[in-house]
This record gives C-alpha cells, sequence and structure tokens, in this order.
C-alpha cells in the first residue's frame, strides 16, 4: 500500500477485503491517512468487511470525514457493531448536509439503534429527501419505535410516492399500533400491488395484537 498509483493501492485494497485476513487491517486503517478519498473509500470497506471492533474508533473518525462517500462507507460499515459510541456516531450521522449520508445512518440504526435513537429517527421523518424518511420508517419499525406510529401514518397519507407508502405500510405492520387502521384502509385499492400486499398484512398484524 506504499505506491503512489491509486490505481494500485485501490485494486490491493479490494484484494485485501476479498482475502478477509485479519492481518489486512492495520494496513487499511493507515490507508485512512491518504489525501485520495477513493482510497480511503476502499480502506473503509476493508475495515467494515473485517468487522473487527477494535477498528471500531477508525471507523467512527471516518463517518466524519470530508468526503460525503467516505462518509457514507462509514456509516454503513458500522452496522456490524452495537454499542453507544456506534449510535452516537449514526445520530450524528442523521444531521449530515449529505442526504445520502443520512439515508445510510437512517438504514444502519436499524442494526445497532436502541431507544436513544428514536427521537433523531422520528426527526428523521421529516427529512426532505423521501429516500431518508423511507430508511427511517424502515428503522422505526423495527427498533419497535411505537411513538411515530401516527408520524408513519400522516406520511403515507401525504406522499405520491408508491416506495415510500409501500415502506409506512410495513412500518405500521411492524409497529402493530391499535388505531392505526385508519391510515392504512385507504390504500387497500392502491395501485401499487406492493401497497397493498403490505397493506393487508399490517391490517392483520394489527387485528393479531388486539386479540
Amino acid at each position: 500500500l506504499s505506491s503512489d498509483d491509486e490505481f494500485v493501492v485501490v485494486s490491493v485494497l479490494g484484494g485485501l477485503k476479498e482475502l478477509r485476513r485479519p492481518d489486512a487491517l492495520g494496513p487499511a486503517i493507515t490507508a485512512l491517512e491518504s489525501k485520495s478519498e477513493v482510497i480511503r473509500v476502499g480502506a473503509v470497506g476493508v475495515i467494515g468487511w473485517l468487522q473487527d471492533e477494535t477498528a471500531l474508533p477508525a471507523l467512527i473518525a471516518s463517518a466524519s470525514d470530508e468526503d460525503p462517500t467516505v462518509r457514507r462507507t462509514a456509516v454503513s460499515a458500522l452496522g456490524f457493531c452495537k454499542n453507544e459510541h456506534t449510535e452516537k456516531a449514526l445520530i450524528n450521522a442523521l444531521l449530515d448536509e449529505n442526504w445520502q449520508v443520512r439515508e445510510a445512518s437512517a438504514e444502519t440504526l436499524a442494526k445497532c439503534g436502541s431507544t436513544a435513537s428514536a427521537p433523531p429517527l422520528t426527526s428523521a421523518l421529516d427529512d426532505d429527501y423521501w429516500q431518508v424518511r423511507l430508511k427511517a420508517t424502515r428503522s422505526i419499525g423495527k427498533l419497535g419505535i411505537t411513538a411515530a406510529a401516527d408520524k408513519i401514518g400522516a406520511i403515507m397519507l401525504e406522499t405520491q410516492i408508491p416506495n415510500l407508502r409501500k415502506e409506512c405500510a410495513a412500518g405500521l405492520g411492524e409497529l402493530a399500533v391499535p388505531g392505526t387502521e385508519k391510515y392504512l384502509e385507504n390504500y387497500t385499492n392502491d395501485g401499487d400491488p406492493d401497497v397493498r400486499k403490505n397493506v393487508r398484512w399490517a391490517l392483520q398484524r394489527i387485528a393479531d395484537n388486539q386479540v
């Protein structure tokens, strides 16, 4: 990894990632000091693939890198470890100026979030980008943040985006909060078959939860 050729270094990092050798961790962490964002992205990829908790400080630091692609890659890589430091880094990333970083953070929090991530994930439902709102909805459902159910229902009523409606239905089904049927019943005949499927499933989940 001492080569000055960016292509060579990136190729080596790609090879190390495929080999998944523990001794690749040190060189990958060193590569995070490169001035090349492409090399830093490759290094983060190796570290994330190895899933070694000793590298968490390096990954968390990379979640604040000056380059948005490095930040997004680091945020996604943090999903293998659930602890307060990881969760704090992901919560901070929900406020990133780059929407793709926010999206990655909202998605990764489903893997390593806790009740501490409930308020920021709920706030992410107001994000300007529907992709971020979609991933926040998914994570809220998986984490069982029932207090956000009505907000998800409101999004479902407002959005014209089928993928987001589908995710809202899935989220409401995961939460299974009685009373949220009022949001779902509007879409039993939705033009998108995936939305209809999720609506039926969600209504059944809510009904079962009241037995």
